[in-house]
């Protein structure tokens, strides 16, 4: 970072670590902001990294930053030693990948501050030289990656399990992924920094460079420094308030991004100064202008936005059965709920009306699956949260605002009827996630195991399991995980089945169970033959039962 004279920064190093050494304890000293997202890769993504490294193809980098400044984390991994670094390494950009590799490590499940993170098991099957998600269609990575790092335990397993396979295993696959070399850039800021202010700019100074670097970490992130810099002594209040929101709701929900959004938009500033870095520097320096003499006033707008927030989320899980992230493809279309309950200082889901509630959660629904604010949010954000006014939700004028950004203001039956959609893939897939678990959850769907669907108590389901359509010759990923073969089921469940055919397994529930979840009942659909005209029968189905819940269910 040359060239700027006043810079923190002592030293950028870059090294290759292997990964041998990147799974070991190397990784303890690894932390976690709190401001950044939280793990979301899947089974699937990990494959796909497994592949790239044994294949030696890049998989990109890892950034850290190692400082003395103290700033709010969590472990990388929960350690059962105590391990105290000199210095905290502060995970930058890699986190995916490098929970990925612990997860491999540690026989796909760890804990993180005390929440577990799991995946399903990848196995590897010599006689191709593919990795499978199946934990019996191969040999399990985790037990080859354990064995070649030394566990005798592991080893023996491996030897006594797949005596004509296991040296191939462990050259082909175990060798390869531990003597994979990772770059690691480290940033060194270790001087002793005793003004805020200082420190805010700094961390600054790190995101936008390594922005510029082409790794998008978000500007976003780094707001609540600047913020704690010039309001020292509410430097954890929003930190606390959302710390218990995380525990409440859990899976970041909310996110930092739309919490910082909300809060501060309550607080006089515009989407863009809030998002931009040029712009919010002097924007919450006007912040302390306007509330230096007013420390009150300022503590209660934060509290009567996290209040509004808590509010909403609570409506949100209560009439959708959503309480994780990955169940909505973008949270900026909670903004609008946390406005109006706001504006209406409304501290009871039970002063809300049931005309309003019904208006509230048809444009949530339509606003996220049509991912309305997914691309270029602060214009339409910004207009949106200008239309609350009165007691009633705006619903016709939000529907007009997004009519204007050339969004059709409805869900079309081609959406559900004629596309092929990877539900596994980005805010797209996620958009009929998020369909899919309102629709079981308001039509009161069984996950099989006696309890309504809920993202607390379900996992993502092939209908027709993926092995089973691989092992048919039906390879295409679109087709694989299209929205017409998924439902939400009980995790147990779903292992329980693992990838028995559908015209075996489908037999053992009753027709409310499989109706409920739109489960075409003509058992010939159910072989893999008729795999293309289940899916279109089935995809006819939720589009009935979305036009009863959109149409008349939400009907004001």
């Amino acid at each position: 970072m040359s060239g700027q004279a006043t810079t923190l920064v002592d030293d950028i190093n870059v090294d290759k670590k292997m990964l041998s050494e990147v799974m070991g304890k190397w990784s303890y000293a690894l932390r976690i902001p709190v401001i950044q997202r939280d793990f979301e890769w899947d089974a699937e993504d990990v494959k796909e990294l497994l592949d790239s490294i044994v294949r030696g193809y890049p998989i990109g980098s890892v950034i850290l930053w190692e400082t003395k400044v103290d700033f709010p984390s969590t472990p990388l991994i929960d350690l059962k030693e105590k391990y105290f670094p000199p210095t905290p390494l502060y995970v930058l950009d890699g986190q995916q990948r490098l929970t990925s590799l612990l997860l491999v490590k540690e026989g796909w499940k760890i804990t993180r501050n005390g929440k577990e993170l799991k995946i399903d098991p990848i196995s590897y099957n010599p006689a191709n030289n593919s990795f499978y998600i199946s934990g019996k269609r191969g040999i399990d990575v985790s037990l080859i990656v354990r064995a070649a790092l030394g566990d005798v335990t592991a080893f023996k397993t491996l030897v006594s399990d797949h005596p004509s396979d296991y040296k191939k295993a462990v050259e082909n696959v175990g060798q390869r992924i531990l003597q994979y070399q990772l770059p690691i850039y480290t940033i060194k800021t270790l001087k002793d920094i005793s003004n805020s202010f200082d420190v805010a700019n700094e961390i600054a100074e790190i995101f936008t460079r390594v922005n510029s670097a082409g790794v998008s970490l978000g500007n976003i992130q780094m707001f609540l420094s600047f913020f704690a810099a010039v309001f020292s002594e509410l430097k954890f209040e929003i930190v606390e308030r959302y710390q218990t929101l995380f525990n409440k709701y859990d899976e970041q929900f909310p996110s930092w991004e739309v919490v910082n959004r909300f809060v501060f938009s309550n607080l006089g500033m515009t989407q863009n100064q809030i998002t931009k870095i040029d712009s919010f520097k002097k924007a919450i320096e006007s912040l302390k202008e306007r509330y230096s003499s007013k420390p009150s006033q300022l503590k209660e707008i934060i509290s009567s936005s996290f209040n509004s927030m808590d509010l909403i989320l609570n409506f949100i899980s209560n009439e959708t059965g959503i309480y994780h992230s990955n169940r909505i493809p973008s949270q900026n279309a909670l903004l609008p709920l946390f406005k109006y309950v706001y504006v209406n200082k409304i501290t009871n889901l039970n002063q809300i009306s049931t005309r309003n509630k019904k208006l509230m959660l048809k444009w949530f629904i339509i606003a996220s699956f049509n991912g309305y604010y997914t691309a270029s949010p602060n214009k339409k954000i910004e207009q949106d949260l200008k239309s609350f006014k009165g007691e009633s939700f705006p619903y016709e004028t939000l529907m007009k605002n997004m009519q204007k950004e050339k969004i059709h203001p409805r869900i079309l039956k081609k959406d559900i009827v004629e596309l092929v959609v990877d539900v596994t893939r980005g805010n797209t897939g996620r958009s009929y996630l998020m369909l899919l678990n309102v629709l079981l959850f308001r039509n009161k769907s069984n996950n099989w195991a006696g309890q309504i669907v809920t993202s607390k108590n379900s996992v993502v389901h092939h209908i027709f399991p993926r092995e089973y359509l691989l092992e048919n010759n039906i390879r295409d990923r679109e087709d694989i995980n299209d929205f017409a073969n998924i439902t939400l089921i009980d995790p147990v469940i779903n292992q329980e089945i693992k990838n028995r055919p559908p015209s075996e397994y489908l037999k053992s529930f009753n027709k409310d169970a499989l109706e409920s979840h739109f489960i075409p009942l003509n058992e010939d659909l159910w072989k893999v033959k008729n795999y293309e005209k289940f899916r279109i029968e089935r995809s006819k189905l939720v589009w009935k039962g979305l036009e009863q819940l959109i149409n008349k269910d939400l009907s004001s």
